[in-house]
């Protein structure tokens, strides 16, 4: 089966690490029989033009979760495609592993899209137990609902007040670098959506801290409420430049964090709206 020659529209987009969890994704992909699933190591041609394809003619995206899964670039690119573009995405996970603790290591840009989010479901499948692993497979052809015929041609994306998630109608992604009073330089991911914000913190040992809060106002004043990793209280306050100029300078105020209030010396890495 070919995506290039063939693209049609595919009900689901299987995005797994190969090195872990290829045997997997193919099983996933057999048992949603009444479902169209592009799939990379069924089809004739793997080529990023292909998988492109593939993705932009899918309704959705099914993440097998694996340990190594968003240290690999290829699937956090079509994770955030994903994401990107409206498209739902479905979590899957092996019961042998930990999806919370794999969602741990995922990237800024998909902790934002995390934090934004109320809780979903992640469907476990056991693999080795024939009953559970069909339940689970039910409950995953349930969420992807009716299977798409062919013959209509790629989807287009939803119409604005559509079924989407959430955190993408009209959101805009902030990369901020910044240089605190101690010295220490990291990221900071800003999402604005509507009238709310949501700032995500790397913190320096690998952890991360969201805090949210009220969208910047006309002035660009904005504050941000979170909870550190010691459970203590902490705000963020400042004004955002007026434009979205990668180069922007800008002075971030952070109160009550464990070590004292900090002033953050702020620069705007990059900008981009999600559609």
């Amino acid at each position: 089966m070919s995506a290039r020659l063939n693209p049609g529209t595919w009900d689901v987009y299987i995005s797994h690490a190969q090195a872990e969890a290829q045997a997997e994704a193919v099983a996933i992909s057999r048992a949603l029989v009444a479902h169209r699933c592009w799939l990379d190591v069924l089809m004739d041609d793997v080529s990023l033009p292909a998988m492109d394809e593939g993705m932009a003619c899918s309704r959705a995206l099914l993440a097998l979760l694996t340990p190594s899964y968003f240290r690999t670039e290829s699937q956090v690119r079509e994770f955030d495609r994903a994401v990107n573009h409206r498209q739902p995405v479905l979590l899957v996970c092996p019961s042998h592993h930990d999806a919370e603790a794999i969602l741990d290591t995922a990237p800024l840009s998909v902790q934002v899209w995390r934090a934004a989010l109320t809780p979903r479901t992640v469907f476990v499948l056991e693999f080795s137990e024939p009953e559970a692993f069909a339940a689970g497979i039910r409950r995953i052809s349930e969420e992807l609902g009716c299977p798409t015929a062919p013959e209509l041609g790629c989807p287009t994306a939803p119409e604005p007040g559509g079924e989407a998630d959430a955190c993408c109608l009209g959101a805009t992604d902030l990369s901020i670098t910044v240089a605190s009073g101690s010295g220490n330089q990291y990221m900071l991911m800003l999402r604005l959506q509507g009238d709310s914000a949501t700032l995500t913190k790397q913190n320096p040992d690998g952890s991360v801290t969201t805090f949210k809060g009220r969208a910047p106002n006309q002035q660009g004043a904005m504050r941000l409420e979170g909870i550190q990793a010691s459970n203590r209280g902490a705000f963020i306050m400042g004004q955002l430049p007026s434009g979205r100029t990668p180069g922007q300078q800008f002075t971030l105020q952070a109160n009550a964090f464990a070590n004292g209030d900090q002033t953050w010396e702020c620069t705007l890495t990059d900008s981009v709206r999600v559609y």
